[in-house]
């Protein structure tokens, strides 16, 4: 049976919508080239090193990859949909330990992506699991992802070490279509360390 990525209909829970009728389809909103531009300076300045192996895991149409390779990373490219970028027909929430290919596992030191809001914790939990015991978990989210008390376990596991947020509004491309910046949802990267122990830092990209 295909995956649903809508999650729940009922609760307007999606990163992105602003009405039902308005829902991407599997809830796919790609990222601004802008955004991963920003966020790269950002690493730049903090001298945050990324891993060299990436596993982008929602990749969409490669929106966030193809930034990542043309700064000279690796980037493993996976999705439950296939959308002509990387593999399709990949479930990353039905991952484990036990059925990873040989051939994914370099790329367990980083997990980045913009997941289906509605599966945004699934899709942290899952990283940290599947991910080293140093390996780090970048999300693009928006800013209210740090409410809701159904979520936070997420951050009193003490694990989620930096939240960068946006100084400017992000544009999201519905069904990887037209970007539109300046909209009402703010947005912010989360960062998570396994190896981390401690509250996060907040910083600002600008």
């Amino acid at each position: 049976m295909a995956k649903d990525w809508t999650g729940n209909t009922a609760i307007y829970a999606c990163n992105h919508r602003a009405k039902e009728e308005d829902v991407a389809e599997n809830d796919f909103y790609a990222t601004h080239p802008e955004s991963i531009q920003l966020f790269l300076k950002k690493c730049k300045e903090r001298n945050f090193e990324l891993p060299k192996k990436i596993w982008e895991c929602a990749v969409g149409q490669g929106h966030i990859a193809k930034e990542l390779v043309a700064e000279g990373y690796d980037i493993l490219g996976t999705d439950l949909v296939d959308r002509g970028y990387g593999e399709g027909n990949i479930d990353f929430l039905q991952l484990n330990k036990e059925n990873l290919r040989d051939e994914w596992k370099p790329y367990l030191k980083c997990v980045f992506t913009n997941p289906p809001y509605a599966l945004s914790k699934p899709f942290v939990e899952k990283s940290l699991e599947l991910l080293d015991s140093d390996g780090i978990c970048i999300m693009f989210l928006k800013t209210t992802f740090l409410e809701t008390k159904g979520r936070l376990d997420l951050f009193k596991n003490r694990k989620l070490k930096y939240v960068w947020q946006y100084v400017n509004r992000q544009g999201c491309g519905k069904n990887g279509g037209t970007f539109k910046n300046g909209g009402a949802a703010a947005y912010a990267m989360f960062i998570w360390d396994n190896s981390y122990n401690g509250l996060p830092e907040i910083d600002w990209i600008d």
